[in-house]
This record gives C-alpha cells, sequence and structure tokens, in this order.
C-alpha cells in the first residue's frame, strides 16, 4: 500500500488572549512554530524538510554575504512579536544586514525578538508545505520585516527535495512579489532554486563552488 506524503501537523486555537499566548510560549516543546494574530493561535511542528531547506537557504545567504562583504547576522529559531500589537510569527529564520548588538539573554532556546525593544530583521523565510489557517504576510508587515522569501516544499517520497521559491517585498500597502531580492542584488528565486537543484543532484560542496563561481562573476 502506498503511504501518503508526510505533512506538517497543525493546531489552531480560537480566543486565545496573549497572556494565555505567553504562557503557552513557555509550555511547547521543540521546534513548534507559533502564529499569533488577532487573538487566533496556530501551533505547527515542521518536518525534517523544513530544517534541511533552511540549512541550504542559510548556506546561500551566508556564501553570498561573505562575497559581497555584507555584515548579517541569522537567528533561527526565533519568535518574532510585537508586544503592543498583539502579534507574533515564528519563521524559519531572520537575517539582519548590519546586525544590531543582541542582548544576550534573548539567545534561548527558542530566541525572541520583540521589536518593541528592538528592531526588527531586514529578512525572513518562511518554508511551507501545507497552506496556514492565517495569512501571514500582515504578521509580517505589522513587523516591519522588509523583505520575505517564502519557499513552497512540494510533496516527496525518496525524492530529490523540491521547493519553489518567490521573493516579496514590504510596499506601502503589503508586500509585492519582487524578480530579485534588494537586500542581496541579483539573488534570483532562479538562482535559489538551481542552488538547492544542484546541491541534491550533485553536492552542498559542489553547488556552493558553483554559487561562488557565479557570485563572483555577477
Amino acid at each position: 500500500m502506498k503511504q501518503p506524503d508526510p505533512t506538517e501537523q497543525r493546531v489552531v486555537l480560537p480566543n486565545v488572549s496573549w497572556r494565555q499566548f505567553q504562557a503557552l510560549q513557555q509550555e511547547v516543546e521543540g521546534d513548534t512554530r507559533l502564529t499569533y494574530w488577532g487573538n487566533r493561535l496556530e501551533m505547527m511542528t515542521p518536518l525534517p524538510d523544513h530544517q534541511r531547506c533552511r540549512n541550504l537557504l542559510d548556506s546561500l545567504i551566508q556564501l553570498i554575504a561573505d562575497v559581497r562583504s555584507q555584515s548579517i547576522r541569522a537567528i533561527a529559531p526565533v519568535v518574532l512579536l510585537d508586544s503592543h500589537q498583539l502579534c507574533a510569527i515564528s519563521p524559519d529564520a531572520v537575517y539582519y544586514r548590519d546586525p544590531p548588538p543582541l542582548p544576550d539573554d534573548r539567545i534561548d532556546v527558542i530566541p525572541q525578538i520583540d521589536i518593541v525593544q528592538m528592531p526588527p530583521p531586514n529578512l525572513a523565510l518562511e518554508i511551507v508545505l501545507n497552506a496556514s489557517s492565517v495569512d501571514k504576510f500582515p504578521i509580517y508587515a505589522s513587523l516591519g520585516i522588509e523583505e520575505v522569501w517564502r519557499g513552497q516544499l512540494q510533496p516527496h517520497r525518496n525524492q530529490p527535495l523540491q521547493l519553489k521559491m518567490t521573493l516579496h517585498r514590504l510596499q506601502d500597502d503589503g508586500y509585492s512579489p519582487i524578480p530579485a531580492s534588494e537586500l542581496f542584488p541579483a539573488v534570483t528565486p532562479a538562482v535559489i532554486q538551481n542552488f538547492i537543484d544542484q546541491s541534491e543532484t550533485l553536492s552542498l560542496v559542489k553547488a556552493l563552488t558553483l554559487l561562488r563561481a557565479w557570485a563572483d562573476a555577477a
């Protein structure tokens, strides 16, 4: 019998107060992703492919930043929140360009960044398999995240990783798709997807070598 494709596990709780959300945040285990918006809480348990994609995208971003002498800081996992607007979200990773100093007591099992106290990151990575019950773009917009890179995982079993990337930038009326990143110029969805494909079909070392050659010439 054919086994079903793996899927994310999601639990949605309505009518959750901010105080209740803060209490639950202390109790969740592992890599559970939290989204809180309009008194509604979604908890999602990611698949191993989320971590796999996050690691590959981090390798790409770190290499591009190194080639271009860009100062960045990655934080993952992380909970972004606004304690004034009462919203929170757990992207797969966030990045600061020219990063500000972050207090040591924020680096914990699930690091937390409250934009009331610290500037928002410039970039958030969002990797999904199934559609969330919560539209996350308004949350990122309210937090002031400049760019959101969204990777749509394709269901697979014993097959190379498949990830469809879209890049989005914050405008006056919300997020709009962009052909290339403005934080990391010349990085396009095609560049990212080509790197993912090469890491799967060749090797990560070979894919990074080819990516560095491209970045040097770009």
